[in-house]
């Protein structure tokens, strides 16, 4: 029984060549591998860090799955497919959101920060994986010149 802290980075895929607007999909499923210690168990996301190397800004969520969901094509509106929204959100497993929005300007980049989250995360039985996505609320400040852009760097406290 012991408490591992771990910082993890992800780099998602995000749209090019167009402005995301409320509402768009910033980057559809990313898997965090390895966000519990083992199969199955259980984490806390304790902060969250996005590093934007080209200077752009957007609010957006990261919602959070203990399975990888299909929610649409990154520029575009969210899509939950199907004829049930909370059927689609129940099957994927919903855990939660983050909001980012804090941006701080570092004359060419950008970043922003999120501390003292507290949310619980708990992975599907066999993986030690979670997922999230990316849905932009509020217009970003320009395009995305480049697909990987933008790193995330989530801080995990792990049992």
């Amino acid at each position: 029984n012991k408490m591992d802290v771990d910082l993890i980075t992800v780099i998602p895929t995000v749209s090019t060549g167009s402005t995301d607007a409320d509402g768009d999909l910033l980057f559809d499923s990313l898997e965090i591998e390895n966000a519990v210690a083992v199969p199955g168990g259980t984490s806390i996301l304790q902060s969250v860090s996005v590093f934007h190397k080209v200077d752009q800004t957007v609010t957006f969520d990261l919602i959070f799955f203990q399975v990888t969901k299909d929610v649409g094509t990154a520029g575009d509106p969210i899509t939950w497919g199907g004829s049930s929204e909370s059927a689609v959100a129940d099957g994927a497993v919903l855990m939660g959101h983050v909001s980012i929005s804090d941006w701080c300007d570092l004359v060419d980049v950008q970043i922003a920060t999120k501390t003292n989250i507290g949310l619980v995360l708990q992975a599907a039985s066999g993986t030690s994986s979670i997922f999230c996505i990316g849905v932009c609320r509020g217009a970003a400040s320009g395009d995305h010149v480049a697909a990987t852009n933008v790193d995330i760097r989530l801080g995990f406290i792990k049992d």
